[in-house]
């Protein structure tokens, strides 16, 4: 069959369409490709910066190259650039630095200057803003003059030279060493010669440089430290400067430096004769050649089991003492062991803080001023651990008394007082002892496992016990036979002979009364139940009053007597239910 006209026009046209399309792409291929155009951008990082007259600014100019452009770039600045005085910079990579000088003609406040980079025919331009203050003096370095390069100094050092080097010290207005009354020398652009005065008293701790100039103030911290007075076993008495960093050797000599307001600071060491102390001794009860901590210094160690002070030991004589405080002061942070008495008071106030006494014949001997001791202890010495005697006072904050051969505190001879709370007693031969005209004011505080009693009150002694606890004593929790007591919310028990034991001829003894409850406990003492509460007063004329004895909400033994008047019996061991004796004639408990 014969081909089709139809299909033959049909190739035909698409065969032309085909070289219509072949002959368009390959004149494309042959037009030559345009070029893309040698340039360049820039970027400022950052594009804002914060200055002050004087400074010198920077800012990165990052080159963004394209189209083969490898021309060199010129930098300036322009416009806005009073003041602005730019070092020349040609950019040949993909960045660089701008610098510039602020000077005294720059404008104050927020200037636009342009910083516009030219290579060959190519410019470009962007706006960088500045914030510009008023200029500030800077310190870079500071040295204390004639110090062995040392930026300690300690109190009572006096007039001490700083010599400081830094910019725009020409310009300062006022200077400040810490606290420390300071003077200015000499000062040029670089250099500033001070005066700073370190009295007796300074405060210790780091003093910083405060310099202000017209556009504020700045700050080089700790160009001045101030130390305690002290003391050390690597020291040295002829050469050290008495800081920590070059102490003394001995607290002997550092206490010849200090003066009140004064701290001699004790690094962990043994301080002995055979280290070069010398201590005061008792001599007829006079100190000789006396006190040996100045009035108004604290003597405070590093740690108070490694700082020792350790005399001669306890016997024979003179009788060493550790620290005698001329008037007021204080200690803490130590150890004073092998003394006649590790700390001596007779006058101001004094205030110790975890000190500990050891091994003394007494451990704080305190006749006249005012002792607060705060969590510290007083143990195993020969005979009290606190003493206190004459007008003086004593309060005993936390701590504890315990393993002494005779009391762990002491009330003696005169009118002292004593205050304790939260403080122990135990392992003495008893815990507190008071006596003469004393009287002792015991809160929150224990009194255990002493061989004879917890708390005794004879003579003409007067005693408190407020939310405290006496047990496990050998003989009594509480021996009464002076002339007041009180007991409030207060625990006995489990002492070996008597809970309470009450003698003499007392003006009072009040477990609590019409007015105020007693909340008091007395359980398991002595051998039998009638051992809670012993009343052994002298017989009386006749029954009524004078009212010595009263009790309310105590429990004995688990029970608690109804309120009535409770007389003797009659008969040994003169039970009156429940489960306290009275066995002196005429005598009475009155419950209530």
């Amino acid at each position: 069959m014969a081909p089709s006209p139809l299909r033959n026009t049909t190739v035909k046209a698409n065969r032309l369409i085909l070289l219509s399309l072949l002959a368009v792409l390959a004149a494309a291929c042959t037009q030559t490709t345009k070029p893309a155009e040698a340039t360049f951008t820039i970027t400022l990082e950052p594009a804002v910066l914060d200055l002050r007259v004087t400074d010198v600014g920077e800012a990165r100019i990052v080159v963004n190259r394209s189209g083969g452009f490898d021309e060199p770039i010129a930098v300036t600045i322009e416009g806005d650039a009073t003041g602005l005085d730019a070092d020349p910079l040609t950019i040949t990579t993909s960045e660089g630095t701008l610098r510039f000088q602020v000077t005294d003609s720059a404008k104050e406040g927020t200037s636009f200057p342009t910083v516009k980079a030219v290579g060959g025919s190519v410019t470009r331009s962007e706006t960088l803003t500045l914030h510009i203050g008023k200029a500030v003096a800077l310190a870079t370095e500071v040295v204390v003059e004639d110090n062995n390069g040392s930026s300690q100094v300690r109190q009572g050092s006096g007039e001490v030279t700083l010599a400081v080097t830094g910019s725009n010290l020409e310009r300062v207005t006022d200077v400040k060493v810490g606290d420390l009354a300071t003077n200015v020398l000499t000062r040029t652009e670089q250099r500033l010669e001070l005066s700073a005065a370190v009295p007796h008293g300074a405060t210790i701790g780091q003093k910083d440089l405060l310099l202000t100039a017209e556009g504020g103030d700045t700050v080089f911290e700790g160009a001045l430290i101030v130390t305690a007075v002290t003391a050390g076993p690597a020291g040295d008495d002829d050469a050290g400067a008495g800081t920590a960093d070059d102490p003394y050797r001995t607290l002997t000599y550092a206490l010849t430096q200090a003066q009140a307001g004064d701290t001699v600071g004790l690094l962990d060491g043994t301080y002995s004769a055979a280290s070069g102390e010398t201590w005061p001794t008792l001599v007829g009860g006079v100190l000789d050649p006396g006190p040996n901590v100045p009035a108004g210094v604290l003597v405070q160690g590093q740690s108070t089991a490694r700082v020792v002070l350790k005399g001669p030991g306890s016997a024979g004589s003179p009788f060493a003492v550790g620290l005698a405080f001329a008037d007021a002061g204080g200690a803490g942070g130590l150890t004073a062991e092998s003394f006649a008495a590790g700390f001596f008071v007779t006058a101001g106030d004094v205030v110790l803080q975890a000190v500990r006494a050891h091994g003394n014949v007494v451990g704080l001997a305190v006749d006249g001023g005012q002792v607060i001791a705060h969590s510290s202890e007083f143990s195993a010495n020969g005979e009290d651990g606190v003493l206190v005697v004459g007008g003086a006072h004593v309060e005993l904050e936390g701590g504890s008394a315990h393993d002494n051969a005779a009391a762990g505190v002491r009330l003696g001879d005169g009118a002292p007082t004593l205050q304790t709370d939260g403080f122990e007693a135990y392992g003495n031969l008893t815990g507190v002892a008071v006596a003469g005209d004393a009287s002792a004011v015991l809160e929150d505080s224990e009194f255990h496992h002493n061989s004879d009693h917890g708390l005794e009150v004879i003579e003409s002694g007067s005693a408190e016990a407020r939310g405290s606890e006496l047990h496990a004593n050998t003989q009594a929790g509480l021996w009464f036979g002076g002339k007041s007591l009180i007991v409030r919310d207060t625990t006995v028990h489990d002492n070996g002979e008597f809970g309470v034991y009450v003698e003499g001829e007392p003006e009072k003894a009040d477990f609590g009364n019409f007015s105020e409850a007693g909340n008091n406990l007395l359980y398991d003492n002595g051998p039998g139940t009638a051992d809670q509460l012993l009343d052994v007063r002298a017989d009386r004329p006749g029954l009524g009053d004078p009212e010595v004895f009263t009790m309310s909400a105590t429990s004995l033994a688990g029970e608690t007597p109804a309120p009535d008047i409770y007389p003797p019996d009659g008969m040994w061991p003169y039970f009156n239910s429940p489960h306290f004796s009275i066995l002196g004639e005429n005598n009475f408990i009155h419950v209530y």
